[in-house]
């Protein structure tokens, strides 16, 4: 819930002119997200220290063209059952080619997701 709200407020701020858009990294802006029930706290991000919301934009979501997706092959998953879930898992021990890549955050520029992982 606290990430729609969160959405939300991005795309209804994201609309102003970047001229007039607030700082994406505000103390009143935090604090505004911070407002809204959630189980996580917002809190300055270097990544965009010095954007506006405008520009921070950019960074959460991709621009979807309705043209290529309408191209897209559609694909169904079967339902898993709970117990087909393991309780545990430990990308390191599955996947021991990449133990030492794994849990390394790269910055992928404008792809939008490195950038809430550190």
């Amino acid at each position: 819930m606290r990430f729609l709200s969160f959405a939300s407020l991005i795309i209804a701020t994201a609309a102003a002119d970047a001229a007039t858009s607030p700082m994406a990294m505000s103390d009143a802006f935090i604090a505004e997200v911070n407002s809204i029930p959630g189980s996580w706290v917002a809190g300055v991000n270097g990544k965009f220290v010095g954007m506006t919301l405008e520009e921070a934009k950019r960074f959460m979501g991709t621009r979807r063209d309705p043209k290529r997706r309408a191209a897209l092959p559609l694909s169904t998953l079967k339902p898993l059952s709970a117990a087909a879930i393991p309780t545990n898992f430990n990308a390191t021990s599955a996947f021991p080619q990449c133990a030492s890549t794994i849990g390394h955050i790269r910055d992928q520029s404008d792809c939008g997701c490195c950038w809430a992982f550190g």
